[in-house]
């Protein structure tokens, strides 16, 4: 059973659970984390892949997430108890990407 959170977009408002996956790159196996919808739609992939970064804690719990294309993703995290800001930001062209590292209790 998927345990599911409030997450507000703007003016809506939907019921989203999150999907540990991994990233698979170069070797390194990182964690990606994708948001569902309760009707079984893909809703956003909350975390990024930046190959090139090395992450401040163990890999299979900690990842970079996407707050420019999933807007409230960061304070929705910290309220939800989901995952904690590391303190790290990695930078990649014109964006910024705050480290979490993620309860993994709390995924799936």
């Amino acid at each position: 059973m998927h345990k599911y959170y409030k997450f507000k977009d703007f003016s809506e408002e939907y019921n989203i659970w999150l999907q540990p996956r991994e990233y698979n790159w170069g070797g390194r196996h990182n964690l990606a984390v994708q948001a569902w919808t309760e009707d079984g739609e893909p809703f956003a992939v909350v975390t990024v892949n930046l190959p090139d970064e090395e992450l401040s804690d163990d890999e299979s719990c900690t990842a970079f997430i996407d707050e420019n294309n999933t807007p409230g993703i960061y304070n929705f995290l910290i309220e939800n108890d989901i995952a904690n800001f590391t303190g790290k930001i990695a930078h990649s062209g014109f964006c910024d990407y705050p480290e979490f590292i993620f309860d993994l209790e709390k995924l799936g």
